[in-house]
């Protein structure tokens, strides 16, 4: 692999041939497994990411050792730990893989540079960031549960097989139990309509 599909990503997302070549300069592609933990819930990242290819999953762990879920990151997503950027705190959250993936990583020292200088490379980042994290909000809040998932069936079914009911239940905002009737109701309205 390459990264000319990082550079398609910018590029068609506006960003100068100047600020992909600096991108491009400090990043490193990487391939990694199934199951592959980038970073634990209490460390300090080291990378942020651009995934080319798989799926990541991002999840809170209580003191009581239950996973929450927080989101999930596929092909074309940006995972920044911007908290802990800004903060200098260690991650609030567990951050693995799902699927073998392929990731340009790049230093999440630069970023902060970029961040004291005020860089707008780094601007366009965050508001790349806060941008899908409002629209995620908008998923979660103008959304029933059903509409979530026959919504993320519609747009990403190839993922349905790849995430286990839990970690979708807990994305859309619902239950295992509730998320099963939800998939007999959806394969039942199926069977009747052909």
């Amino acid at each position: 692999m390459s990264l000319n599909i990082f550079k398609n990503y910018l590029s068609q997302h506006q960003f100068s041939a100047n600020d992909i070549a600096l991108l491009c300069e400090h990043a490193s592609l990487i391939e990694l497994p199934t199951s592959h933990v980038f970073i634990h819930q209490g460390q300090n990242p080291q990378y942020a990411y651009f995934l080319q290819s798989g799926l990541c999953h991002a999840s809170y762990l209580t003191a009581a050792g239950e996973e929450i879920g927080k989101s999930f990151f596929w092909e074309e997503d940006w995972i920044i730990g911007f908290e802990s950027l800004i903060t200098q705190a260690p991650n609030p959250y567990l951050l693995e893989s799902l699927t073998d993936v392929s990731v340009v990583q790049i230093p999440l020292d630069l970023l902060q540079e970029w961040r004291e200088q005020t860089n707008p490379l780094y601007m366009r980042l965050l508001e790349m960031e806060w941008l899908l994290k409002e629209q995620k909000e908008r998923f979660q809040l103008f959304y029933s549960a059903q509409e979530r998932y026959q919504l993320f069936q519609q747009q990403f079914p190839h993922l349905l097989e790849q995430i286990s009911n839990k970690r979708l239940a807990d994305y859309l905002g619902t239950n295992e139990q509730a998320l099963l009737e939800m998939k007999q109701a959806f394969l039942d309205d199926s069977h009747r309509k052909s």
